[in-house]
């Protein structure tokens, strides 16, 4: 049955095409750009067969049928026999009692989907350091640039969050561990269900309805409960404009959330979760960084200073030399993170529950340090603002200990049938 339509398609993203010669191509770019949907997307589902980029399988499970919007990553009851791997998780046929191995090894096993809504810490922004420094640069230096580009600039398949493949470029090596490796790690009848719709600069503003949220995928009446979390952990305070004034408002963040919420409750099947991930403290980055060298040469601090003479720092109020501006940077972000405890005492939704965590990346240091290692390698050298791939590995590992101790509920429990998956499938179809 190919191109039937099912409620887990949004009816307004279904009619694309419109009249003109060159609107096909104004199509792929609002979808990938303004839409954050794959751009080699037949089906509709949300998920792409053929492309890792351009919002594909680096950023959402591997799709396995590419025609059919009845198969798509996630998807929990289905008509189709059990011929069909109706979920992409590499499960399908029947035993010799003529049982589905679906429902023998994946029925009431608690699979939960890992869907991360946030902004370039969550898609993993990464600019490689040789990029900036001529005389790092070799002859194959921009070898995979294009494939850099056609993830603008971000690495979700390396993030804390949905991280699923070792690096094969050279450009982002360093220990892989994620959100996602560790639900499917608990329960492989998990694997490939997750989502990264994290956009770099993504604030709570644009992620409410109609916006960046609406690109997730997810149906209540026939795919797995999911596991989400909301990590919009830097934007709102941060900006290039040199005034305190474009920092988001507490009542504005409020009415931001609570509209994705909502959007949440008529998406989210029953038994989601919600974790709130909150703002950083971000002063740590001129206290780790500010004297220390960039690949350019100069010092971070006078980097720092540069982009806010020329108004366009990624984060003026932390990337500043100036304390008291720092201070009231991260007193805005405490003020901003109060709001998630206030919408959990005070708001209930019926298809998930609500959980709030710090950014754990203090913790993180202290990790780190204890190990032998030193502050600034868990900060991007480029930038001297994102989270290296040693933080995103290590924030993955903090973040599920605590869900697992705090709030096992919303991990859910280890499939004892993980052995027998292993031995009948093997890599279940890779990614």
């Amino acid at each position: 049955m190919l191109f039937p339509r099912t409620p887990h398609i949004k009816p307004e993203k279904v009619a694309r095409a419109v009249e003109g010669p060159w609107n096909w191509l104004i199509n792929i770019i609002n979808r990938w750009a303004n839409e954050h949907e794959p751009v080699f997307d037949i089906d509709g589902d949300f998920f792409s067969a053929h492309s890792d980029t351009f919002r594909g399988a680096d950023w959402r499970g591997r799709d396995c049928d590419g025609l059919s919007n009845e198969v798509y990553p996630g998807r929990h009851s289905t008509d189709l026999p059990a011929s069909f791997d109706h979920n992409c998780n590499g499960i399908s046929g029947r035993n010799s009692h003529e049982q589905a191995w679906e429902d023998v090894l994946c029925k009431n096993s608690g699979q939960k989907g890992v869907i991360i809504l946030g902004d370039s810490a969550t898609a993993h922004f990464r600019l490689p350091p040789m990029y900036l420094n001529a005389s790092a640069m070799t002859s194959s230096t921009f070898d995979h640039f294009f494939f850099f580009a056609e993830n603008e600039g971000d690495w979700p398949h390396r993030s804390w969050g949905t991280g699923h493949l070792n690096d094969t470029t050279g450009d982002c090596e360093g220990p892989l561990q994620s959100l996602y490796l560790q639900m499917r790690q608990r329960n492989l009848c998990n694997h490939r269900d997750f989502q990264n719709i994290g956009v770099n600069g993504a604030r709570t503003g644009a992620m409410a309805p109609p916006g960046i949220v609406n690109s997730m995928a997810r149906n209540q009446s026939t795919d797995s409960p999911a596991l989400v979390f909301y990590a919009l952990v830097g934007n709102d305070v941060c900006h290039p404009e040199p005034s305190t004034s474009a920092f988001t408002t507490p009542a504005e963040f409020e009415a931001n959330v609570l509209k994705a919420l909502d959007y949440l409750d008529t998406t989210l099947p029953m038994g989601s979760h919600v974790i709130f991930i909150g703002l950083v403290d971000g002063r740590v980055l001129w206290d780790t960084m500010h004297n220390r060298t960039h690949p350019l040469g100069c010092t971070y601090a006078d980097l720092y200073d540069y982009l806010n003479c020329l108004e366009i720092s990624p984060c003026w109020g932390w990337m500043n030399s100036n304390g008291t501006v720092r201070n009231e940077t991260s007193a805005q972000a405490r003020e901003l993170n109060q709001v998630y405890t206030d919408i959990i005492n005070n708001y209930n939704f019926t298809h998930f529950d609500m959980v709030y965590y710090d950014f754990p990346l203090y913790e993180v240091f202290a990790i780190w340090v204890g190990m032998g290692g030193q502050p600034y390698e868990l900060i991007e050298p480029s930038d001297g603002f994102h989270p290296s791939q040693i933080t995103n590995a290590l924030v993955a590992e903090v973040l599920f200990q605590k869900l697992l101790k705090e709030h096992p509920n919303s991990i859910g429990p280890v499939n004892p049938n993980n052995a027998q998956i292993l031995q009948l499938f093997g890599d279940q179809g890779g990614y």
